[in-house]
């Protein structure tokens, strides 16, 4: 863990948060725009480095020209962890089973925090969908007492 870019990360996802609750005069921020905003910090900064590169390997015609590159299954995971670890702990903190979740959905999930430049809250959006269509079987703490809170 990159501890400088965490620090930004952090900072930048609670300088979102406060100008959200700050614009729409909110006392708390819900699940789903904090799990959004995470997603997209997370994404954009990518705290979680690798101390070593992993290898790629490349292909090559017979007369030794350049074919194409083969990505390994564990070398696209490791490019995709900031991405994959903020969408499993997001999905957990709005109340939808990672586990659950198709994988069209994952993949497709994985390229939008890894690839674009996303809204935290568009992702709040995408999230709230999730939690109705693929449920956890056991709500956190966390959810219960947000359920009692007034609605942000």
């Amino acid at each position: 863990m990159n501890k400088t870019l965490l620090v930004n990360c952090v900072e930048s996802y609670f300088s979102d948060i406060e100008r959200l609750k700050r614009f729409h005069r909110m006392p708390i921020a819900n699940r789903y725009k904090r799990a959004g905003y995470t997603l997209k910090w997370f994404g954009r900064i990518r705290p979680i480095q690798l101390t070593q590169t992993p290898v790629q390997h490349r292909t090559t015609n017979p007369d030794g020209s350049y074919a194409r590159e083969e990505i390994d299954p564990v070398i696209e995971r490791c490019m995709l962890i900031n991405a994959d670890f903020a969408l499993i702990h997001a999905l957990i903190w709005v109340g939808a089973d990672p586990k659950q979740v198709s994988e069209d959905v994952w993949r497709e999930l994985l390229y939008t925090v890894h690839y674009r430049d996303i809204d935290g809250g568009v992702m709040a959006q995408y999230l709230h969908q999730i939690a109705l269509r693929w449920p956890s079987a056991s709500p956190d703490k966390t959810q219960t007492e947000e359920a009692a809170a007034p609605s942000a």
